[in-house]
């Protein structure tokens, strides 16, 4: 097992979990790169590439810091984005002898007049429409497979290791993150056919319920785009066992969006790879927990429990000796694990539903990091008054516990009655 990881976000969902990735690292390292405990650079070696076709998160996660807009700063460096905002669609639709990868999958042009009259494409964010994800990554597809070598050999060169573990995080609302995610990949896995020494995860999040993106009802694509793109990850990793040029490659073959190859087959120095070689899981994740507890979204509590899921396999169960942790490992990777795909009750051949799917169960231990802040704050803030309060009264003559009368000078007759009152007792 790599000790090189390099984490993928995909979309709003896939920036936030990079972010609260991160921020695990400075808090467990107090450093936005992991340390060991002499100072050095850590065993394990992590680089990001959070790709966005919204201009404006991508800006903002140049000033991401642990704290809302005070703590540590976390952000990331340019060659750690890569923009796919804009795509120049309209002059492709119009053009399909210079552009047919785009008319591949786009379907009927003419069913794209409306949109180009409700929205900027040119500009726009996926606005929860997947083939409008896959048209803004097309045209960046060739600079995402740069950009994924450049950070790999990077990792490689600084570990030593050869072998990078990547991780494929993004939700399956929106459009960006579900339309390009299987893309994704495939174009991984075409660059990187060694599945043992660069694995492949996913970390899906589901549509989350009762969201306001959704209240439009039948209108919106909300919940049916996360639908569809579990259907299309389910048959990408089935395997057709059909006679065919295709017989043992996917039962779904994405288009190979860098022009490359027409789909993907699997085929990998001259033959096939194999079934399992194409994911080597994939988390699928809920913000409702078995207790119908609804997780928060708006609040990025659920993005935080998907980067503490990375980070202990990452930092604990990948990193550990030889076996240790194993049993939980082979539970991840299922590497040791042989379940067959769910097949037909007519026909066990034909496969219908994938084990690579996966969810989690998580217990946390919180630090009240606020908490103890606010009881420091009004601790020093109590001592300061107390101590103000002493001064003022000039010792402990007058502490603040104490109800005397303040002693008051008397004159005039009330003084010389009390000389006579005093000469009468003696």
């Amino acid at each position: 097992m790599s000790n090189n990881h390099l984490i993928i976000g995909l979309g709003g969902t896939g920036g936030k979990i990079i972010k609260a990735f991160r921020k695990a690292i400075f808090e467990e390292f107090r450093n936005i790169e992991p340390v060991g405990t002499d100072g050095r650079h850590h065993a394990v070696h992590v680089s990001y590439l959070y790709v966005d076709s919204s201009s404006t998160d991508l800006t903002a996660s140049e000033s991401w810091r642990t704290q809302g807009d005070i703590g540590a700063l976390i952000g990331l460096n340019e060659r750690n984005r890569l923009s796919i905002a804009h795509n120049d669609l309209q002059t492709r639709l119009r053009d399909p002898e210079h552009f047919p990868l785009t008319h591949r999958y786009i379907g009927n042009p003419a069913l794209w007049t409306d949109i180009f009259s409700q929205m900027n494409v040119q500009q726009a964010a996926g606005g929860q429409m997947r083939r409008l994800g896959v048209a803004l990554f097309e045209p960046q597809c060739r600079g995402f497979v740069e950009r994924v070598r450049a950070l790999s050999n990077e990792l490689a060169a600084e570990s030593g290791i050869q072998g990078v573990g990547f991780h494929v995080c993004c939700g399956l609302a929106g459009g960006t993150g579900a339309g390009a995610f299987l893309h994704v990949i495939a174009q991984l896995r075409a660059t990187f056919p060694d599945a043992a020494h660069y694995p492949i995860y996913l970390y899906l999040l589901l549509p989350d319920r009762d969201s306001d993106w959704a209240s439009n009802g039948e209108r919106t694509n909300y919940y049916a785009n996360g639908y569809a793109a579990l259907q299309e990850l389910n048959a990408y990793l089935l395997s057709d066992p059909r006679e065919g040029p295709n017989k043992g490659g996917p039962l779904f073959a994405p288009y190979d969006l860098t022009g490359n190859s027409f789909r993907f087959e699997n085929q990998a120095a001259g033959r096939r790879t194999k079934l399992l070689d194409r994911l080597n899981g994939c988390f699928v994740l809920s913000n409702v927990n078995e207790r119908n507890q609804v997780i928060g979204v708006k609040n990025e509590e659920i993005h935080n429990l998907v980067a503490q899921l990375a980070f202990q396999r990452i930092f604990l169960i990948d990193s550990a000796e030889a076996g240790q942790y194993r049993p939980l490992r082979d539970a991840i990777t299922l590497e040791n694990i042989i379940v067959e795909d769910e097949g037909q009750s007519t026909d066990p051949n034909q496969k219908v539903r994938s084990t690579r799917f996966l969810t989690f169960g998580l217990k946390r231990l919180l630090v009240p990091e606020e908490e103890i802040r606010e009881h420091f704050a009004s601790s020093f803030a109590s001592q300061a008054a107390l101590q103000m309060l002493h001064n003022l009264a000039g010792g402990n003559r007058y502490g603040l516990c104490r109800r005397e009368e303040k002693h008051q000078l008397q004159t005039g007759s009330a003084k010389s009655r009390e000389t006579e009152n005093l000469e009468a007792q003696r």
